[in-house]
């Protein structure tokens, strides 16, 4: 009997290290470099790097519990270092520029069951928005 309940432990000690294992190689399947935001009156323009195994990158644009522009995908061309430029435009209206939270932009990843992976929240600094 206790064989059985040291094997039955085994097995779940392996199976949990196997699940800790896949989450770790689902964060490391995107990067980001290269950021750069700028403002020019109500046009934020979002430019960068990514590198994933996957085809695409998506981004949303929220301010506090507002949602400003819904999930969007972005395609990607690797270049021969495996990096892929993205550049992304939104126009802004007065009411968003004039609300007291930050607008911000995330970037994130998918996995194959629509996970979301390595979200990275970028602040839109609209204080120094050219005129």
């Amino acid at each position: 009997m206790k064989k059985w309940v040291v094997i039955l432990f085994a097995v779940i000690l392996l199976s949990a290290c196997s699940n800790a294992e896949e989450t770790k190689d689902e964060t490391k399947k995107l990067q980001f470099r290269e950021m750069d935001v700028t403002v020019n009156e109500n046009t934020v323009q979002l430019t960068g790097e990514a590198q994933t195994t996957a085809q695409k990158i998506y981004f949303t644009l929220e301010q506090g519990d507002t949602t400003l522009a819904e999930e969007t995908s972005i395609k990607l061309q690797k270049n021969s270092q495996g990096w892929s430029e993205f550049n992304i435009d939104m126009e802004l209206n007065k009411k968003v520029k004039n609300a007291e939270e930050v607008p911000i932009i995330i970037l994130y990843g998918k996995t194959e069951n629509g996970k979301m992976v390595n979200k990275n929240h970028i602040p839109v600094d609209l204080s120094s928005s050219e005129k």
